[in-house]
């Protein structure tokens, strides 16, 4: 005999339904979209984006300036 089961995808949409979720089910998930959406905003700060561009830059001159002087013009 075969059974006839649900396909993976459609157990995973019931699953994530919100109706199928219990209070605790609810909450971290609300908890985990603030962390998602916290993780979006530190990580697309201006301020950071010119920070790793400051350290690159501090990284990277003294090799250039070594290759600008060294090198036979």
């Amino acid at each position: 005999m075969h059974s006839s089961s649900p396909s993976s995808a459609a157990v995973a949409y019931s699953s994530s339904s919100p109706s199928h979720l219990s209070p605790a089910d609810g909450f971290l998930c609300a908890v985990k979209e603030g962390v998602d959406e916290m993780i979006k905003h530190v990580a697309n700060e201006p301020s950071l984006g010119l920070y790793f561009v400051q350290q690159h830059a501090q990284a990277s001159m003294p090799i250039l300036l070594d290759v600008k002087v060294c090198s036979p013009s």
